[in-house]
């Protein structure tokens, strides 16, 4: 299937935790549990410099993310886009923060670590669509 639907869409604004698959170093599949945002009909997510997703990336830049609950579940694929630039990725990250920790005080002291981070955001725009339930 290609294209989200409007329920689908919906439930990829709440914010539920991603599981990220990337081609490891071996040429393994490497999943990641994270955080991302819907904006348009793209995926953002966002994380440190020095982790293994960037090098993963760095070389295969094809990615799929699957968001479930219980039998309901959507899963989109593509190919990333790094963001390299200090404003933006922390903007990112901030936004990205905001919609998952509603407490302010667990927030504030989750944006004082960011910020003594080099962050990197990843953009990539949704190809291919598989859901159940919707």
């Amino acid at each position: 299937m290609n294209g989200l639907t409007r329920a689908m869409r919906a439930f990829l604004a709440e914010p539920r935790f991603g599981v990220l698959a990337t081609v490891g170093t071996t040429g393994a599949p490497r999943q990641t549990v994270m955080w991302f945002l819907l904006e348009g009909d793209e995926i953002l997510f966002n994380t440190a410099r020095g982790r293994r997703k960037p090098e993963h990336l760095a070389r295969e830049p094809r990615v799929s993310l699957i968001v479930e609950d219980g039998y309901r579940y959507v899963g989109v694929s593509g190919t990333v886009r790094l963001i390299e630039d200090r404003e933006t990725t922390q903007g990112d990250i901030r936004r990205i923060a905001e919609h998952y920790q509603r407490d302010p005080s667990l927030l504030r002291p989750m944006l004082e670590r960011f910020a003594t981070q080099d962050r990197l955001s990843y953009r990539f725009r949704i190809g291919r669509v598989i859901s159940n339930g919707f």
